[in-house]
């Protein structure tokens, strides 16, 4: 997704607040946004084992002035990461997709839902292929 021009930044892993959880938020500092060039909302590229993508948004007030990429323990899983490792962060454009397919993540267990739900829960939501989501907070 990225280019070779793109800047790329090292930040440690962190838990996101359980308010957080399944919305697809990184929390990067204030300094990294300026860095990489980010507005609150811009797509970036998590790269640890894997790679995810996020919207980046502020980071919470208590962790001002520390160099924390807070994230869910879903992005955490589709990045290869847990929290304290170091992963790379970078500004990536994002394209919206033209068809999402949703599976179950087990064995024997069937999706139900609207499709309409479904819209309203990921619009506007950075995925990639691969990507292990929750439907429901």
């Amino acid at each position: 997704m990225a280019d070779s021009e793109t800047p790329v930044l090292k930040l440690q892993v962190a838990n996101a607040r359980p308010e957080d959880s399944g919305r697809g938020l990184a929390h990067i500092p204030r300094s990294m946004m300026a860095a990489l060039g980010l507005a609150e909302g811009d797509v970036i590229e998590i790269v640890g084992k894997s790679l995810t993508p996020a919207r980046a948004v502020a980071p919470y007030p208590e962790d001002e002035g520390l160099d924390l990429l807070r994230i869910d323990g879903l992005q955490r899983a589709n990045a290869g990461v847990g929290s304290g490792d170091f992963v790379e962060v970078r500004k990536v454009e994002s394209k919206p997709a033209t068809r999402v397919v949703f599976a179950p993540a087990q064995q024997n267990l069937r999706l139900q839902g609207s499709s309409q739900a479904l819209k309203r829960t990921f619009f506007k939501r950075p995925l990639t292929q691969g990507d292990v989501v929750a439907t429901a907070g």
